[in-house]
């Protein structure tokens, strides 16, 4: 929004309470179910978990590697990723990651994960 004219029009979206009935929400859940099991996992790359990391390993960086190569099946786009990232086989598989985690990711598991494509 950069106009107030622009910012009048978002606030407008809420004026009415709209619901989806319950075939969309069905429809909608499908469609989340399966992004959900090609995207593979659902990092938001706030980078919270690479603080913490005594590996030093770029975890974002990792899982969208990963993520790429499940949508795609190139598995070049998870080796493009380690080169930058670090190496998944580096974690330790301590957990720090996981405990700063929003999305309540398996940190540890999905480098497991990621060490055995490679």
């Amino acid at each position: 929004m950069s106009t107030p004219e622009q910012l009048l029009d978002n606030l407008a979206t809420f004026d009415h309470h709209d619901p989806l009935n319950e075939k969309e929400q069905a429809v909608l859940e499908q469609a989340r179910k399966v992004f959900m099991d090609k995207l593979g996992v659902p990092c938001s790359a706030c980078r919270y978990c690479c603080d913490t990391c005594p590996a030093g390993l770029d975890i974002p960086m990792l899982i969208r590697g990963y993520n790429e190569q499940n949508t795609s099946g190139e598995l070049w786009r998870l080796g493009s990723a380690l080169t930058a990232a670090g190496n998944a086989a580096d974690c330790i598989g301590c957990g720090l990651c996981a405990k700063k985690c929003p999305q309540k990711i398996n940190i540890p598991e999905v480098m497991r994960s990621i060490r055995d494509l490679h």
